[in-house]
C-alpha cells in the first residue's frame, strides 16, 4: 500500500533536471585577496616592499578549474491546500574551505505559493543579493561591494500588482561572520537571533526599484580568558595566573541597500548602493571595534562604525591599483583597535 501510494503521488510531480559544465581560466597580474584558490576575486593586495624596494605582491598567478560545474533539480509538486508547491536542489563541486572538487550544496529549498503571498524555507540567495547585481564573468559578481551569499532562511513575500514586500529570517552555513576566532558560525549561533531582512520592490514592466534594511546581532564571546603576570617571592620570578570569566558581549548592526533596474528586450541598465555594517557573512568588508574593556572580567564593549566601513569601501573603489585600503586600515588600528 505504501509503495503503490508513493508511486501514484509521483503523477502529481513534475521534475526538471539541469546542469552545466563550466571551466574557468584566470590570470592575475598581482597577488589578490581571494577565495577558492583565486577563482573568487576580491581586490588586489597592498604593496609590501622588501629590503630592495621590490613589491612582494607584484607577482602574477593563474590557474584552470572546473569546480563550478553544476547539477540541479527543479520540482513542481501538487497543491497543498490552496498553495502551489515547488522545490529546488542544486550542487556544484567547489567544496568548502581549501577542500576543492567535492560536492557543495548551493540551493535546497521548498516554496509554498498562494498567489499573492509565498513562503520559502531552505537555502538560497541572501536577500541582500537581490534582483540587481553586476553581470560579469568573475564568480564574485561584484563582491565585496555587491553582497554575495547563499544562506538558510525562512522568507515571506507578498505581491500586490506592482508592489512586492519581503521579510526574511536568515542564518549562516557556508558564508560566515568574522570575529575574534576568525570566521565562524558560533557568533550567530550563540546570539540566538537570526539575521533579519525587510525590503520592498516596485515592479512595472521592465522597471524595478526597491530598498531593504538588514539587521544582524552577534555574540563575539561568551567567556574571557587571560593570564595575569605576577611576582612570585618564593622563586623571585614571574608566574602566570590564569583567569576565565563568563562575559555577555553583543554587537547589533544595521545595513541598508537601494537598487534600480530597467530591462529591455536586448539590454538592461541597473544601479545599486549598499551602506553596510559588519557584512562579512555576505562577502563584504566589515568588522567591529572595541569601545571599552571591563577591568575585572575583560568583557569588551564592541561596536561597528558604518561611516568607517563606507570610507574604507570608497578608498578601495578609488585605489584598487595601489591598495590604499590596507593603509587606511593601519591608520585606523593606530587610532583605535578595530577588526576589518
Amino acid at each position: 500500500m505504501t509503495l503503490s501510494s508513493s508511486f501514484a503521488q509521483l503523477k502529481d510531480f513534475k521534475f526538471k533536471f539541469y546542469g552545466q559544465i563550466r571551466t574557468d581560466f584566470y590570470y592575475n597580474s598581482r597577488a589578490n585577496e581571494e577565495t577558492v584558490d583565486g577563482l573568487f576575486y576580491m581586490y588586489p593586495k597592498d604593496e609590501v616592499l622588501d629590503g630592495n624596494g621590490e613589491d612582494l605582491n607584484a607577482t602574477s598567478n593563474s590557474n584552470f578549474y572546473t569546480l563550478y560545474s553544476r547539477l540541479g533539480l527543479d520540482v513542481a509538486g501538487p497543491k497543498l491546500g490552496t498553495a502551489k508547491t515547488s522545490a529546488k536542489v542544486e550542487v556544484d563541486f567547489r567544496g568548502s574551505g581549501t577542500s576543492y572538487s567535492t560536492i557543495r550544496l548551493r540551493h535546497a529549498y521548498f516554496n509554498l505559493d498562494w498567489g499573492k503571498s509565498a513562503v520559502l524555507v531552505g537555502q538560497t540567495w541572501h536577500p541582500l543579493f537581490g534582483d540587481v547585481s553586476p553581470q560579469i564573468l568573475n564568480l564574485s559578481v561584484g563582491a565585496p561591494f555587491q553582497p554575495f551569499s547563499r544562506a538558510p532562511q525562512i522568507r515571506y513575500r507578498f505581491n500586490n500588482k506592482h508592489l512586492q514586500l519581503t521579510g526574511a529570517l536568515v542564518w549562516q552555513s557556508q558564508y560566515l561572520s568574522q570575529g575574534p576566532a576568525g570566521k565562524s558560525q558560533e557568533y550567530i549561533k550563540k546570539s540566538n537571533i537570526p539575521e533579519i531582512y525587510v525590503g520592498a520592490d516596485y515592479k512595472n514592466g521592465g522597471f524595478l526599484a526597491g530598498a531593504g534594511i538588514e539587521m544582524i546581532s552577534l555574540k563575539p564571546r561568551t567567556q574571557s580568558s587571560w593570564e595575569e603576570k605576577t611576582f612570585d617571592p618564593t622563586t623571585n620570578g614571574t608566574i602566570s595566573i590564569p583567569h576565565t570569566y563568563k562575559v555577555d558581549e553583543r554587537i547589533t548592526t544595521l545595513s541598508y541597500e537601494a537598487h534600480v533596474k530597467y530591462t529591455n528586450k536586448n539590454w538592461f541598465i541597473g544601479a545599486k548602493s549598499v551602506l553596510g555594517s559588519n557584512l562579512t557573512q555576505a562577502s563584504g568588508l566589515g568588522g567591529f571595534g572595541i569601545k571599552h574593556i571591563d577591568n575585572k572580567t575583560k568583557e569588551q564593549g564592541v561596536h561597528s562604525d558604518t561611516l568607517l566601513q563606507f570610507l574604507a569601501e570608497c578608498g578601495l573603489r578609488t585605489e584598487m591599483e595601489t591598495g590604499n585600503l590596507c593603509r587606511i586600515r593601519q591608520k585606523l588600528r593606530n587610532k583605535r583597535r578595530i577588526s576589518l
